[in-house]
């Protein structure tokens, strides 16, 4: 795919000739980039265009680069956090699925958190009008928020993947960072996220970030593995449950469409689960009938019985679930949660601060 090449091409994975010209071309767009935004965020320092007051508390959830750092993991904790407090929390995000499919986290939000209103759309604003006439809100989360300067928020926090936290350094479209490191200094908290695959790597990574913004407040998290529901039957079982664990002799493969394919390798593995075979696609990638046939059909060849993928993909695959089953193929979805281990208390405090609680 398209999508893929360019993605070996900016995070500096290809290499040869051609890729290098490529790559001297993005980098040549990637300075008209980084003017565009230097306008617009003078723009909207100066007040125009206007910055809107939703009328309720805001708190914006979001990051510096292109690709997953655990945001939806977060939002999840976050709403869940302010429901359990008797709040009425609505989640607006943008939504990066194709127009005829429903978005992946606003599905997963409204399964774990029923109740909760959801808005999706590019509009914030509009999403928020919609949601307020119908049901009451006491706070807003803005996923994906921290570019998105038209709504005013009273909390900006922002998460860093500690295993790739700015790429090669370089501007979309020549590198993953979606503004220039500086643009941290508009956050009130930066989450370090996977921060227990490489502590050393997010002690180091923190002490940058306070040379970058010396007064911002640091936390740090991980995503913890909860539990496996079956795709097909919608059961839960726990982690250490033997069906769902591969045997000895069994063989397991796993595929996902994240930002971090990788993690949810080693996350497998640290269950000790070992995969033959992992396929990863793009983030947000639309599966289609035909990839689920092929990914079906290459478990059949190798013989293997069991399959894991992640949360967002298990929304995205609920209508081919029959295929699996078709060809005899368990299919394991792993749940995971977020975890703040240092720093909880600090975040939670800084959000009862805006809600004055």
């Amino acid at each position: 795919m398209v999508r893929d090449y360019l993605y070996r091409v900016i995070t500096d994975q290809n290499g040869g000739f051609a890729t290098g010209v490529l790559r001297f071309f993005l980098w040549v767009l990637s300075l008209f980039y980084a003017a565009i935004l230097a306008v617009r965020n003078l723009g909207y320092e100066r007040g125009f265009p206007k910055i809107v007051d939703l009328g309720e508390p805001v708190i914006s959830v979001g990051n510096i680069t292109w690709g997953g750092v655990g945001k939806t993991p977060f939002v999840l904790f976050l709403a869940g956090s302010l429901k359990a407090q008797g709040l009425s929390p609505a989640i607006l995000m943008r939504g990066y699925m194709k127009s005829a499919a429903p978005s992946d986290e606003a599905e997963i939000f409204r399964q774990e958190l029923p109740g909760i209103a959801v808005g999706v759309g590019a509009d914030r604003v509009k999403s928020a009008q919609q949601l307020k006439m119908k049901q009451p809100v006491d706070v807003y989360i803005l996923d994906d928020g921290f570019q998105h300067r038209k709504v005013k928020r009273g909390l900006n926090i922002v998460l860093v993947d500690v295993n790739n936290p700015f790429g090669n350094g370089e501007l979309i479209p020549r590198g993953i960072l979606r503004e220039p490191l500086a643009a941290l200094k508009r956050a009130d908290v930066i989450v370090l996220t996977k921060t227990d695959v490489n502590p050393s790597a997010a002690k180091a990574l923190e002490e940058r970030l306070k040379r970058i913004h010396p007064s911002c407040s640091v936390a740090w998290a991980a995503h913890r593995p909860q539990l496996f529901v079956d795709l097909l039957s919608g059961e839960k079982v726990a982690l250490t449950a033997s069906v769902a664990m591969p045997g000895p002799a069994e063989k397991a493969m796993s595929f996902c469409g994240i930002g971090d394919p990788e993690y949810f390798v080693v996350t497998l593995a640290e269950l000790g689960i070992e995969t033959q075979k992992n396929f990863a696609f793009a983030d947000h990638h639309v599966y289609s009938e035909a990839d689920i046939g092929y990914i079906v059909a290459d478990a059949k060849k190798a013989g293997i019985k069991i399959i894991f993928t992640t949360a967002k993909d298990g929304v995205k695959i609920a209508q081919f679930k029959e295929m699996f089953f078709a060809a005899n193929l368990q299919c394991w979805i792993l749940k995971i949660e977020f975890e703040i281990e240092v720093g909880k208390d600090m975040v939670l405090g800084r959000v009862h601060h805006l809600l004055g609680r």
